[in-house]
């Protein structure tokens, strides 16, 4: 891997070479073919993907159902654990990072997001907080190698990420 990726690096840390099987390398092709698509048509705001939570009735938008998706997460983490400044969150196959550039906005801490996407990572990249956000591109499948140096970490979660998994029970000990 190249360098060591810390708060306020906002170069993506990617691996020499990734060691990941087929199936994950049909994920991350598919993600990488499709990230313009996604990121001209679901939330154009804070550019998330794939997990919302929408109205019943007529009248609500992707970008409101977006927002209360992330919303969930952070009130799910923080009642976990309290979010705040010494909080070093961990989002596994981040995406674009919306959710992680929320946590650590609103709570001050840090965060690292991993995805095995250079697409959806480059969006991460010109997006999101620099000064408190750290990007690495990876497997879930091979998270305790990709995030070794910067654990512990307070928090860590996936909005289902986990489901491309090759490795589904690798990724969860890695975590």
């Amino acid at each position: 891997t190249s360098g060591q990726a810390g708060a306020g690096q906002t170069d993506v840390q990617r691996p020499a070479e990734m060691n990941i099987p087929a199936s994950e390398i049909a994920v991350r092709d598919f993600f990488d073919r499709h990230a313009a698509y996604y990121e001209r048509s679901w939330d154009t705001l804070a550019h998330g993907l794939h997990v919302g939570i929408f109205d019943r009735g007529p009248g609500g938008s992707l970008e409101s159902a977006y927002q209360r998706s992330r919303d969930h997460v952070e009130n799910l983490l923080g009642w976990i654990a309290p979010l705040g400044r010494d909080s070093h969150v961990l989002d596994v196959c981040c995406g674009s990072a919306a959710t992680l550039d929320q946590l650590v906005a609103h709570s001050g801490g840090r965060g690292l997001g991993i995805d095995i996407s250079e697409a959806q990572l480059a969006l991460a990249t010109r997006l999101r907080s620099p000064e408190r956000l750290s990007l690495r591109q990876g497997s879930a499948s091979g998270l305790s190698e990709i995030v070794g140096d910067c654990a512990p970490f307070t928090h860590a979660f996936s909005q289902e990420g986990l489901l491309f998994a090759h490795d589904k029970v690798a990724s969860v000990r890695g975590l």
